[in-house]
């Protein structure tokens, strides 16, 4: 298996639409770690962020790094989450292939996965995360 899809962890979901944790995805402790195509997201059960899979180095710290600029916002009918562009030179990492987003300061609760598309290698070099447009996370409010 692997990483083919990018997705809310749905745990970490509910938890938040009943208000039964302190989760939230505007806090700015909240970190992206870097995990090769081994990763194999499961939405539904998937509740604790580990260190299976990551891959690290140089300046991109093994955990993570935290997003800032995190926002929800919505228009349209629609709710957006998004977080400033991420940029961390003299970063070593090999064959990066998703990002897991997880509430480092809640008890390392997983709440979604990025998928690359492709894997990303740096050595010595700056990664750069640019999130898309239409945010990290999009979720239709009238269906």
């Amino acid at each position: 298996m692997s990483v083919t899809a990018s997705g809310i962890c749905f745990i970490a979901y509910e938890k938040m639409m009943i208000n039964s944790a302190a989760l939230s995805f505007e806090v700015e402790t909240n970190k992206l770690a870097l995990v090769t195509d081994s990763h194999t997201p499961n939405f539904d059960t998937d509740a604790t962020w580990t260190n299976t899979n990551e891959t690290a180095g140089g300046s991109w710290s093994a955990g993570g790094i935290a997003l800032t600029g995190t926002e929800i916002t919505t228009s349209a009918g629609t709710a957006k989450f998004d977080a400033t562009d991420m940029s961390q030179a003299t970063s070593t990492v090999s064959a990066a292939m998703a990002g897991r987003l997880y509430a480092a300061a809640v008890s390392d609760e997983e709440l979604l996965v990025v998928d690359f598309i492709a894997a990303v290698t740096t050595v010595s070099g700056t990664l750069t995360i640019t999130w898309n447009a239409s945010g990290i996370y999009t979720n239709d409010l009238t269906p």
